[in-house]
């Protein structure tokens, strides 16, 4: 599965577009358990060997509109879009992998319970 750090907000609107499911992750540098998450997320990920889904990681301080338009009080939050429906799930704001990982799987994302 890609992996993608998000650089203009109207890039969104073609990943909607092309991938069939998108994990968006709403994060900062600066965040401690954004930091803690993120290598383990990205790692489950790199094993997913599936181009129509995508994981983009979305730094709050450079993209504060985007951020307030997905009402992120709180991170890391996580979302879903799914193509088909062009749904967002329900958030998740978690920097536990196991939750994150239930998450995931829970919304057709096959992410491993297991970190190789």
């Amino acid at each position: 599965m890609p992996i993608v750090e998000l650089n203009k907000q109207e890039d969104l609107l073609e990943y909607k577009q092309k991938y069939n499911k998108i994990i968006m992750q709403f994060s900062a540098s600066w965040c401690g358990p954004c930091r803690r998450i993120t290598p383990l997320i990205k790692n489950r990920i790199e094993n997913i060997n599936n181009n129509q889904n995508l994981y983009v990681y979305i730094d709050v301080d450079n993209h504060r509109a985007l951020a307030n338009e997905f009402s992120v009080s709180s991170i890391p939050t996580f979302y879903i879009h799914d193509k088909e429906s062009d749904t967002l799930t329900k958030p998740i704001t978690t920097s536990d992998i196991a939750d994150l990982s239930k998450y995931c799987i829970n919304n057709g994302i096959p992410i491993s319970e297991c970190v190789y």
